[in-house]
């Protein structure tokens, strides 16, 4: 097949990047990019590089825009999407330029001129959107930063160097073959203590290098700290002026390579065709029935032939080498045996005699222990040295295709020589005996003794042969048809061989205009010697000194959020002052048999507020600094930083006990039963079916690993499955480590995968509070997205902290997550939530700091949360004020103020309220008691038939009541909740098809890879759209948990009050109520396949610019939403029946425990008293009433 390629023309991207290299040419201008995360510092860096705040700089997302500045007379260019533009001269709009810059939707470019005297005119900087804008508008930068620029500085920040988006950014440049200089910023969150800087630097060279990423040079930079000691911002700056000054002497060089980097890319893309022409024929292959790898089989099925016709001859000349080696060196007859054999000849000479009397008979005992000595010895030396070996040699052999496998194993055991008497009597001869004689005696008995195990021993082999031979001949006949079928597909393999040769020959084409462009690395020492040259001094000064500019950020205000309401002040040293004299009263008198229950009760309740721990769970996105920011409130470096946003864990903090010292830690290892859950739920989101069981076999494909998620979906898999083949641990076991081991593991990844919870003991202010600390995982990591982890947290924790980063504020997880925590947390009787405004001291001025507050502060209450409780802080200050000692850090000092009076000592407050209402209780039934037992006999038998009569009456209407309102509260509960996500979805399923489908996600050279892209970003749409109904559904379930046992805690109490109109001192204890629904199912939500949609996408062009992705998204949404509300519609029926049985189970529990308690008021009428224990009712009554 002939593949015509004369007709082959130039994409339509690449006859667009050609036009726009051919224009920079005429034009003869240099750029440079500045480009990276949002956020990273890109418009700081470049403000200082000015002289000025000129670019518009913020830590809140923003929409950003293309920026230029080039050299000039002051003015301003204003391109529109429109394609109008308007012109300023001698002036600039500075403050229009600045919210342009963030939130000028409808501007396409804008190009800042002014009189900067370092910059040649031919020079152009560009300030760019950040790399992970999924704005349409934005790509354009990406590409030409790929097509037309000259020098690219990609900024990252600190904290961010591993994220996906900065590397893949950076691979694709360096495949470009685009000069770099990569700024890592905010080096000043640098902490040597926790590693060192030269250690953090050779980390970073080798993740680069791992990705092939290859940067001119690398600078650390700090735009806050600015004399940092590890601030390389001034030589930087240096070379970048002396680049942009010099530049004009930089165009013919950087021509050539822009024209290289354009045929590369064009030889890249035919590689991509080529592929893409072959995977074709192999599809047509496997719809023949015929599978990729029988394209190179006919080979390997010459060589299985060849084999199989000499398997026979194979086996004997294996066994003939393996039975030379084994007897090479046999020794039959050592020293020792050798000289029972020397002895034994001697007493067969004719003149040997033994004694004097009975000479005879003593000689002939003599000859035949000699031999009998000489027999065991030899018979020894045969089963050691050669039988032993033949047996293990044997059993070394395959007998899986055996059709005799017993007379196989029969004759093995035949492989056994008796050494007998004739084996030497028959052998020896007459004559003279000596020395010599005996070694050739021994000599000839070995070999007769190898001769006969050989014989033996081959006559297993021809067994062993002949069970192998119908196997042979089926095998040779399997191969023979499987030979004649590859006669079938040989067409195939010319097909893909003209193929290979025509696209080869192209490529070859392009490959040879590129290096006709190739100046063998010149232009890169051209920059590093531009970069060294020196600026003149009269050039190398800010120009802005003489313009207004605007001295206040964009987002900088002075709102304040309303002050908190105030609480009424706990005082717990007067509390724990009366709990010790309410324990010294009743722990002072034994309570008679008609109270002592309630006593124990009262003393249980006070045990608990003393044991009681509080817990709190930290939330939010990787990165955040939610384990700083533990370590803050701990006061040191105790909860281990995990570097792999993948394997994050669970990780409790307490106090220590008697089981465990201080700075010991439990690690649980996950069960099978967890990691099979964890790997089904995992390849679920690739479209595969894994268990524990088959992990070890899989190999992921290449269309697994198009989206970010999908690649760290499949890293995760596989680190799992190289740490199950590997690890030492059992799988379910729990390990007491050291703090220093467990750095280790969480450290190391193929440890941390396998760890499902960590609790570290330790003590500290915190911990003995009570205060069990729980770190969560990242929301956005896969622990977070595919565990129950953070409903069950909710439910269990008594302060929940989200911690949010100063510099990437509420990001997109963020707002989702807390969506629905803000759903949950208002059915808590109390408000649960804080809110951590980490790193707040990058703020630039109090005035910025409080434009990100109320950036916050406005998206909390527009997903539901009225008043937030919002705290600015600095982990990293408040860490290193806790160390000194000498010093505070107000910010953080007010949060911890505001905790613990807001939450701890509430909760301690709620506690005591319930111990004192308790003892009021008790209190008043020892006086009823007594007045009981001061009654008369004739009233207190008229009493007990009273208190019979009421407590019957009180038991019938208990057994027949039925709390109707409360179930049917519930049960409307669960329909209005599951009504609303019906109607939620299809605006959900809506508003994420842009984040996944977009111009950043949907790309590729060739069709193929263009379908591949989109097949990808439909997965990562569907698996996003069941992610959050999965997650709205626990937050469902979780408030159906708390609105049902709310209600049957409203009923019980009402129940209570009914009856204490007749029993003034009853009293129920609802708080054990345990209302949980199963939060196990394993939902499938959307059967959507990906391949059904394709057809949406002939070209990018029409796909993005004329509508076929607005079509798509229509047809998608449609059919997720149709999806969604079938399988909700049936949930829904689920939980309904499910609540129902529930209800039940709770409402006969909680009858029981009424029943119980009405008894207990008759019973104690029943019980007699002697006059003691009356006396010593009295004096604790007394006791009591004093507290009270």
């Amino acid at each position: 097949m002939r593949v015509d390629v004369s007709q082959r023309v130039l994409t339509e991207p690449e006859i667009q990047r050609q036009a726009m290299i051919k224009d920079k040419e005429v034009d003869e201008r240099f750029e440079v990019a500045f480009c990276g995360h949002f956020s990273a510092g890109k418009s700081t860096i470049l403000n200082q590089l000015l002289g000025a705040e000129v670019l518009p700089t913020s830590p809140i997302p923003t929409s950003a825009n293309i920026i230029g500045i080039k050299n000039g007379e002051l003015g301003l260019l204003v391109e529109r999407m429109d394609d109008t533009e308007k012109e300023w001269t001698g002036e600039i709009p500075w403050e229009s330029v600045r919210e342009w810059g963030m939130n000028g939707s409808d501007i396409r470019h804008m190009t800042i001129f002014a009189p900067l005297p370092f910059m040649h005119p031919q020079s152009v900087v560009y300030d760019t959107p950040g790399v992970d804008s999924t704005d349409p508008t934005h790509q354009a930068v990406t590409m030409e930063a790929l097509y037309t620029t000259d020098l690219i500085v990609y900024v990252m920040d600190y904290n961010h160097i591993q994220s996906e988006t900065n590397l893949y950014f950076l691979k694709q440049l360096t495949d470009e073959n685009k000069p770099l200089y990569i700024v890592i910023n905010q080096v000043d969150k640098h902490d040597e203590s926790e590693l060192s800087f030269d250690s953090f630097k050779q980390s970073v060279l080798d993740g680069f290098k791992e990705w092939g990423i290859e940067p001119l040079d690398l600078y650390f930079t700090s735009m806050k700290v600015h004399d940092h000691p590890l601030n390389q911002f001034t030589e930087f700056k240096q070379k970048i002026k002396a680049i942009l000054h010099y530049s004009h002497e930089l165009i013919p060089a950087s021509k050539k390579r822009l024209n290289e980097s354009f045929y590369l890319s064009v030889a890249s893309r035919i590689e991509d065709e080529k592929q893409e022409k072959m995977e074709e024929v192999i599809e047509e292959l496997s719809e023949n029935g015929f599978d990729k790898e029988d394209l190179g089989r006919k080979q390997s099925i010459q060589e299985e032939l060849k084999e199989n016709a000499q398997a026979e001859k194979m086996i004997r000349e294996t066994f003939e080498s393996e039975w030379a080696k084994l007897t090479k060196d046999v020794t039959l007859f050592p020293y020792e045996t050798t000289e029972l054999c020397r002895e034994w000849i001697e007493s067969m000479q004719p003149q040997f005699k033994v004694g004097l009397f009975f000479a005879k008979k003593k000689t002939e005992e003599e000859r035949e222990l000699r031999l009998k000595k000489l027999i065991d010895s030899t018979q020894d030396k045969v089963k050691g040295q050669l039988e032993f070996h033949v047996h293990r040699l044997f059993e070394n052999y395959d007998r899986t295709h055996l059709s005799n496998r017993e007379a196989f194993e029969d004759a093995i055991r035949q492989v056994h020589v008796n050494v007998e008497p004739e084996h030497f009597e028959k052998s020896l001869k007459t004559g003279p005996h000596d020395r010599e004689y005996v070694f050739t005696f021994t000599k000839d008995r070995t070999a007769y003794f190898v001769k006969e195990l050989k014989r033996l021993a081959e006559a297993v082999i021809e067994t062993y042969i002949s069970g192998l031979r119908s196997h042979w001949e089926g095998e040779r006949l399997q191969l023979e048809a499987e030979l004649t079928r590859f006669k079938e597909i040989e067409t195939y393999t010319i097909k893909l061989d003209d193929i290979e040769a025509e696209f080869n020959m192209e490529k070859e084409e392009y490959f040879e205009l590129a290096a006709s462009y190739s100046d063998q690395g010149h232009y890169e020492s051209q920059l590093e010697a531009m970069s060294e040259r020196e600026v003149p001094q009269d050039v190398d000064q800010s120009v802005f000194h003489h313009v207004s500019l605007p001295e206040e950020s964009v987002i900088e205000t002075n709102w304040d959020e309303d002050a908190s309401e105030k609480r009424a002040r706990f005082d717990e040293e007067e509390a724990n002052s009366w709990l010790t004299k309410l324990t010294t009263i009743t722990q002072s008198h034994v309570a008679p048999e008609i109270v002592d229950r309630e006593k124990r009760k009262l003393l249980d309740r006070v045990k608990r507020y003393y044991n009681r721990s509080f817990i709190i769970s930290l939330f939010g996105a990787f990165s955040a600094g939610k384990s700083s920011f533990a370590n803050a409130l701990l006061g040191d470096a105790i909860l281990p930083v995990s570097p792999h946003p993948t394997t994050a864990t669970v990780t409790t903090v307490k106090q220590s006990n008697s089981e465990h010292q201080n700075l010991s830690a439990s690690v649980e290892i996950k069960t099978p039963e967890q990691l099979n859950q964890e790997i089904k739920s995992v390849a679920k989101q690739l479209d595969e079916s894994l268990t524990l069981d088959s992990l070890g076999k899989w190999r992921p494909k290449d269309t697994q690993q198009t989206t970010s998620w999908q690649r760290t979906y499949v890293s995760y898999l596989l680190t799992l499955k190289e740490s199950l083949k590997k690890t030492e641990w059992t799988l379910g076991e729990t390990l007491s480590v050291s703090h220093e081991q467990l750095t280790q593991y969480v450290a190391d990844e193929k440890y941390a995968c396998l760890i499902h919870h960590v609790t570290i003991y330790y003590d500290c202010p915190l911990t003995k509070e009570g205060i069990v600390l729980v770190d969560t995982p990242g929301v956005n990591s896969i622990h977070g997205r595919h565990t129950n982890v953070a409903f069950t947290q909710l439910r269990e924790s008594d302060a929940i902290f989200y911690v949010t980063y100063y510099n990437h504020a509420f990001s997109k997880s963020d707002q989702h997550f807390l969506t629905q925590m803000a759903k949950v947390n208002d059915r808590f009787s109390t408000d649960k939530l804080y809110f951590i405004l980490n790193a707040a001291d990058l703020a630039s001025s109090p005035a910025e700091l409080n434009g990100v507050r109320k950036h916050i502060h406005d998206q909390l209450v527009n997903i539901g949360i009225d008043k937030p409780r919002l705290y600015p802080l600095s982990s990293k200050k408040g860490l290193e004020a806790k160390r000194s000692n000498s010093s505070h850090d107000e910010m953080f000092e007010r949060f911890e103020k505001a905790f613990y009076t807001e939450t701890i000592q509430e909760l301690k407050q709620l506690s005591f309220s319930l111990i004192q209402e308790e003892t009021r209780t008790y209190t008043e039934q020892l006086n009823e008691t007594l007045n009981y037992m001061n009654a008369s006999k004739e009233e207190r038998l008229a009493k007990q038939e009273n208190k019979k009569v009421q407590v019957t009456k009180w038991k019938k209407h208990v057994e027949d009541v039925e709390p109707i309102s409360a179930k049917r509260r519930t049960i409307q509960e669960i329909n209005e909740l599951f009504l609303y996500l019906r109607e939620r979805v299809q605006y959900v399923l809506n508003d994420q098809y842009t984040d996944a489908v977009n111009v950043v996600t949907v790309t590729g050279k060739s069709k193929k890879a263009q379908h591949q892209s989109l097949t990808a970003a439909i997965k990562e749409w569907r698996n996003s759209g069941e992610y959050f109904l999965v997650q709205e559904l626990g937050a469902t379930i979780l408030r159906v948990e708390t609105s049902m046992k709310q209600a049957l805690m409203t009923w019980m109490r009402e129940t209570e009050e009914s009856i204490r109109n007749e029993f003034t001192h009853f009293m129920l204890d609802a708080e054990e109520l345990n209302v949980q629904f199963d939060h196990q199912r394993e939902h499938h939500i959307f059967t959507i396949n990906p391949n059904d949609y394709l057809s949406f996408l002939s070209s990018l062009k029409s796909f993005f610019e004329e509508g076929g992705s607005r079509k798509l998204k229509d047809q998608l949404v449609s059919d997720g939403t149709e999806m969604a509300k079938a399988y909700l519609s049936q949930l829904e029926k689920e939980v309904d029946s499910e609540a129902v049985d529930l209800f039940d189970t709770l409402e006969a529990e909680m009858k029981n425990q009424i029943l119980d308690s009405l008894d207990r008021e008759y019973e104690r009428l029943t019980v007699d008293m002697s006059e003691q224990e009356k006396q010593v009712i009295e004096t604790e009554w007394k006791e009591l009433e004093a507290i009270v």
